[in-house]
């Protein structure tokens, strides 16, 4: 028999059996699991959530300005290819 004792609140002391121990070893690992596979899910969030975040911090106002100068260059490119070569 294992010397596996617990205390109760006014500190007496209980002993606990192989088979009750066992039981509580059991139950704690599977709580201990179930909080890693929280954990982990968490921290899946908490990337996308931080990524979100930087995303969401650029100014629409940047954002709007950047994509104009895109569209612009763009247009200018289009323009550039449509134009007849000039004879000189």
């Amino acid at each position: 028999m294992r010397a596996a004792v617990m205390f109760n609140r006014k500190k007496k002391i209980i002993p606990l059996t192989d088979e009750l121990h066992a039981k509580l070893a059991r139950a704690f690992t599977e709580k201990l699991n179930e909080l890693e596979e929280l954990n982990e899910k968490n921290s899946e969030f908490e990337n996308f959530d931080r990524t979100m975040h930087k995303l969401i911090k650029e100014p629409h106002s940047e954002i709007r300005a950047a994509l104009d100068a895109e569209r612009a260059e763009t247009q200018r490119k289009r323009e550039a290819k449509n134009l007849p070569l000039r004879s000189g």
